[in-house]
């Protein structure tokens, strides 16, 4: 019996002492590894700051060129006119219902309403009503669905200043689920 206690208390002891010395070895290793991403931080980061103010060049007042000739202006237009993007109006300027880019949508303070085009032809709103043409022609035009790819694949958005909305159009891989249908994928009406 005294061997056993003897034994148990041995390990208990050793078991400590391997626990602190385990502690201390790996206390003292990860404070070397922070001390040396310290140094290195420092040594990256404290260079010294520029004081220097910018140089000016020295260009006296009548030295300083003159309006170029209406000629060079005409040349340097046609010179540049191939690699010039084209000329786009205001957005501002324009009324009514229109395509628009992507980033563009919801950046006034227009209503925003999502519709969803199916492969069949129908168009929903996001209520799960399909629109009729009329519909369709009033807020969004017939023609929307012919600028799918313009700006994304399967998006197009369009403005209509005249409702205060802005629509953006999903196109939809998947066929229209008429619910009172349940089994006409067709997508059309009987």
């Amino acid at each position: 019996m005294n061997g056993g206690i003897g034994f148990l208390l041995g390990a208990a002891v050793g078991g400590a002492a391997a626990f602190v010395g385990t502690w201390k070895y790996w206390e003292r290793k990860s404070r070397e590894i922070e001390d040396a991403a310290v140094e290195s931080c420092r040594k990256a980061f404290n260079r010294p700051r520029r004081t220097e103010e910018p140089v000016k060049p020295d260009i006296p007042k009548d030295e300083t060129p003159e309006d170029p000739d209406k000629e060079e202006v005409e040349a340097y237009k046609e010179t540049a006119a191939p690699y010039a993007p084209p000329f786009e109006e205001d957005e501002d300027e324009q009324t009514g219902r229109y395509i628009i880019a992507p980033f563009e949508f919801g950046n006034r303070d227009y209503e925003e309403r999502s519709f969803t085009y199916y492969p069949g032809g129908q168009i929903e709103d996001e209520d799960g009503h399909l629109l009729t043409s009329d519909e369709i022609e009033e807020t969004i035009g017939a023609d929307a669905i012919n600028h799918f790819g313009e700006y994304e694949e399967d998006s197009v958005f369009i403005r209509n200043d005249d409702r205060g909305y802005d629509y953006e159009l999903l196109r939809s891989v998947r066929p229209y689920f008429d619910p009172a249908h349940p089994y006409d994928f067709s997508g059309e009406e009987e």
